[in-house]
């Protein structure tokens, strides 16, 4: 302890006498402090420890009103330092929640099958998708028909050439067909996209994993983050309407 914590752990000792007494008592022995130049040796050797040196200024105070102020402290501190362990145990159980169970970017189109190898389905080609509350990882493919593997049983549907996915969680792969992207309350990862895209989220997250591609950024955004990107002159464009979205680039 250094003179410093000293005087702020007296100031909680104090805690049963009046706001001006306090800050009385605080004034003269800071004053003491600096004149005399004492460390916190000397102070301890002159005036005590704390708890001795709050006794003789709370001699008139009862013993029972002494101690609620103590008490009172040790028990919202105990109960702080619970609830910020608790806060902690289920940041790191919801981290493990919702991270990838793989590193996404290392895969393309052709690979990620190796990875994933079940409960492949083909479906017709779409030039928009329509997200829902889900999670949607995309890879692009030159294959004519789309393909998808999601952990729901439903089939996914299109209708007026635009795929819909409502709760669900997809690895898609789209032709170069696709141009634009909706998303609503969603989690929506773009790999290694050779091709320009338009995306329009409301309160959604996208991840952009870029594999040495560079992107130019179009952006209309309200209550959104978009601090990490760089925009850079390119060949793709990815445009972005945004409101109350996040959009970074990945990271496993």
């Amino acid at each position: 302890m250094n003179t410093k914590n000293y005087l702020k752990e007296l100031q909680r000792y104090l805690e049963p006498l009046s706001k001006e007494k306090r800050k009385d008592i605080m004034a003269e022995l800071e004053t003491v402090i600096n004149e005399e130049n004492l460390d916190y040796d000397s102070l301890i050797e002159r005036f005590g420890d704390v708890e001795t040196l709050s006794q003789s200024y709370l001699e008139d105070i009862p013993i029972e009103k002494r101690k609620v102020k103590k008490v009172w402290y040790k028990r919202v501190s105990t109960y702080l330092y619970s609830f910020l362990a608790l806060m902690l145990i289920f940041g790191v159980f919801l981290y493990k929640m919702v991270q990838d169970p793989f590193d996404y970017s290392l895969y393309n189109a052709n690979s990620i099958k190796n990875e994933i190898q079940d409960n492949w389905k083909s479906i017709d080609s779409f030039n928009t998708i329509n997200i829902l509350q889900s999670r949607v990882i995309f890879y692009f493919t030159n294959d004519e028909k789309a393909q998808y593997h999601c952990e729901g049983d439903d089939d996914l549907t299109i209708q007026n050439k635009t795929l819909k996915v409502s709760q669900n969680s997809c690895v898609v792969l789209v032709p170069k067909e696709l141009s634009k992207v909706i998303g609503r309350q969603s989690n929506i990862t773009i790999i290694e996209a050779k091709q320009n895209l338009a995306f329009d989220l409301e309160q959604s997250s996208l991840n952009i994993s870029k594999n040495g591609i560079d992107y130019k950024y179009d952006i209309q955004k309200e209550k959104s983050d978009t601090s990490k990107l760089v925009s850079k002159e390119s060949l793709y464009l990815i445009k972005l309407k945004l409101y109350q979205s996040h959009v970074s680039y990945y990271r496993y």
